[in-house]
């Protein structure tokens, strides 16, 4: 194809070398590729090269160039015709353009140009993430005539990695009042974007992405995971204006990563299954809509399991096609709806004690935690289901226990962390009231909800080897959990949020040996 130039020239007089390129813009350039001048003094050609300024150049003789014209992939496509079908039917997105192709970084500039009046950027990264999208996210800045600067969040206390916390995010704050931009761009995924986006509310202006890996569901998401008071919380945040998912950087992260996004997106249907048992047993809202949109970014998953360790592009553009549809479903979920399950509740934990004096623990990526939180949570499914029946009247709710004794235990296992928790934990609290409710509800209805909650899932031998295909741990060992680490985590993380999940339900039934059974074999 050939590519029309345009070239802004200015004059300098009583200067030798009369003529000065400024900056190019290159309609239309979306693959990362500016020009360079080759040649000698009076044959001057051009050649494509990974640039944004020509500086001074001598006799310049411009030639047609034919350069690689980057099109949008058909997930990118896909998801905005599903955006545009939620809005006509009254949805209301933050996210305004998601951008699914090969070169995306390099367009950028021109991406966030077009999402809003924009003068002044501030570029969020990290050391790693910088490294790998940094540079050309800037040049496409430059180009596009925007204004910006950088801050990378540090990695406190020795850690490997940073991490999305109040001291954090206290940095992010400190960078955005000085720097004063009127939008944030997040090169990164997960931590990146959480800090991102948290300094993004504070300073009350829009965020948006350039992803590095398609590593968590959190891209068009508006809240954000923040270890605050030594607890793992959920936030309300913003959710990103624009998504630029570079397939090329895509494929090439690490792939950990890529794993780690298969874990998070193929939890969908556990969420849901727990989300089935809330609402239909204790009627927590539901949106058929949002379930439709959740599940339609799960499907995309299908087959690609095989795919993903060898990067293939098409595969990764599914799984993170999968991941966008996750958040954008929890931009117009109605208030109290509950987006994430059992699943979550695992890596919650882990993510909760990792560091803390009181335990001996690092934690891992959220993807990957959050696939051993599946495997857990579709076993305690198949065991209550092979259950005849289900409730069992006279092992369910100790009567006798009162929230004083069960505060007791639980404040001995989460020792310095149980003030962080006490919330949760007497949310989670059933009286002796409420226990009568529960006791008539399930001997009524538990085996039919079950039975529905249960048909949304696959089998857990069947995700199991979908999960090893793509890279993903199936063990806690592959995550540097024990297996009394592994009995712990399922025996306490129900108490990390306050929400019914399959979890609760084992423990109102008093089959908490359930929990260590599984525990032991996946450890």
């Amino acid at each position: 194809m050939v590519v029309v130039v345009l070239v802004r020239v200015f004059f300098v007089p009583n200067s030798a070398s009369a003529v000065r390129y400024a900056p190019l813009r290159v309609e239309p350039l979306s693959a990362g590729w500016t020009i360079r001048r080759t040649g000698s003094r009076g044959s001057t050609n051009f050649v494509r090269e990974n640039s944004n300024t020509l500086g001074t150049l001598e006799h310049i003789h411009l030639h047609p160039l034919t350069l690689p014209v980057r099109h949008p992939h058909p997930i990118e496509t896909a998801i905005a015709d599903a955006i545009a079908r939620a809005e006509s039917a009254g949805a209301d997105f933050g996210t305004r353009a998601v951008r699914v192709r090969a070169g995306a970084a390099a367009d950028t500039g021109r991406t966030i140009a077009g999402v809003g009046a924009f003068s002044t950027v501030a570029v969020i990264g990290d050391e790693n993430t910088d490294a790998v999208a940094g540079t050309v996210v800037r040049h496409s800045l430059t180009a596009a005539g925007l204004r910006h600067s950088t801050w990378l969040c540090p990695a406190l206390e020795g850690r490997k990695r940073p991490r999305c916390d109040d001291a954090t995010i206290a940095l992010a704050d400190r960078f955005t009042s000085t720097a004063r931009p009127d939008h944030i761009v997040a090169v990164g995924s997960g931590t990146v974007l959480d800090v991102a986006r948290m300094a993004a509310m504070h300073a009350g202006i829009g965020v948006s992405v350039v992803a590095t890996a398609p590593s968590m569901n959190g891209f068009t998401s508006p809240i954000a995971s923040v270890l605050s008071g030594g607890v793992k919380r959920t936030r309300k945040a913003i959710a990103p204006v624009a998504v630029i998912a570079d397939l090329d950087i895509l494929t090439a992260a690490p792939q950990r990563m890529i794993a780690s996004g298969y874990g998070d997106l193929i939890s969908k249907p556990v969420s849901t299954a727990d989300w089935t048992l809330s609402h239909e047993l204790f009627q927590t809202p539901a949106d058929p809509a949002v379930i439709a949109l959740v599940d339609a970014g799960a499907a995309l998953s299908a087959g690609i399991h095989e795919q993903l360790a060898s990067r293939d592009p098409d595969a990764i553009a599914r799984l993170l096609g999968g991941l966008v549809f996750s958040g954008l479903g929890m931009q117009i979920a109605p208030p109290g709806s509950q987006m994430s399950g059992a699943e979550h509740l695992v890596s919650h934990y882990l993510d909760m004690i990792a560091g803390h004096p009181d335990f001996e623990h690092e934690a891992d990526l959220h993807g990957c935690q959050v696939a051993l939180g599946v495997l857990s949570a579709l076993r305690i499914y198949e065991r209550l289901s092979a259950l005849h029946p289900a409730y069992d009247a006279s092992r369910a709710f100790d009567s006798s226990l009162q929230f004083d004794s069960h505060k007791d235990l639980l404040s001995k296992h989460f020792k310095g962390l149980y003030p962080a928790v006490d919330s949760a934990c007497r949310g989670n609290w059933a009286d002796s009231g409420e226990r009568a409710r529960r006791r008539a509800l399930y001997a009524a209805r538990l085996d039919s909800t079950l039975a529905r909650a249960s048909s949304l899932l696959s089998d857990s031998a069947t995700i199991e080897e979908r999960l090893r295909l793509a890279g993903a741990p199936t063990r806690f060992s592959e995550i540097g959990v024990s297996r009394c680490l592994a009995r712990d985590t399922l025996r306490y993380c129900a108490n990390v949020r306050a929400r019914f999940t399959v979890l609760h339900l084992v423990e109102d039934l008093g089959r908490t040996d359930i929990l260590d059974e599984v525990a032991d074999e996946l450890a």
